[in-house]
């Protein structure tokens, strides 16, 4: 766990494997909850995922299997039972489902590592500013008033951009 962390916390900021794994032990421990919500329920999806993947493949197997006459009694490729076959698929699609939503694991470990180190970021500059706060600060409005422009402007600047 810590191992697949500190990759990840290596190729957001780049540091060394020991300063990454110092890092993302310290991100989880900080925000200790949200980890163990956000891994309670990605293992949940996962193993639903997987089972409801590898019944779907076995049920597809199943009615293919069954409703085609050369698998069928007298058929030119017979099966004196469909278990085994379905069973097969089923096995293979858990394995390639167990594969494939490890990517999507990982995809869950680096959003949350992300979460963890913009609110220690914005924990580190004091507290988040609300939006009257925003709207009443001097780069706000100046940005504002350099960029207004008219409904006129914008639709002359969307035509200019548009393809003909």
């Amino acid at each position: 766990f810590v191992s697949r962390n500190s990759f990840i916390m290596t190729a957001m900021y780049g540091p060394g494997f020991c300063r990454a794994s110092s890092m993302a032990f310290f991100a989880i421990a900080h925000n200790l909850a949200q980890v163990a919500t956000v891994t309670f329920l990605g293992d949940i999806i996962m193993r639903f995922g997987q089972l409801l993947i590898s019944a779907l493949c076995g049920l597809i197997c199943w009615y293919v299997l069954d409703n085609d006459p050369k698998y069928q009694f007298g058929g030119e490729k017979e099966l004196s039972a469909f278990w085994f076959p379905v069973l097969l698929c089923m096995i293979l699609a858990f394995i390639l489902a167990r594969s494939v939503l490890a990517i999507y694991d990982v995809a869950v470990d680096t959003i949350l590592l992300s979460y963890c180190q913009d609110r220690k970021r914005l924990d580190l500059r004091g507290k988040i500013p609300t939006e009257d706060e925003l709207k009443s600060s001097q780069r706000f409005n100046t940005f504002i008033e350099k960029n207004k422009m008219t409904d006129e402007e914008f639709n002359n600047q969307q035509t200019a951009y548009s393809i003909h």
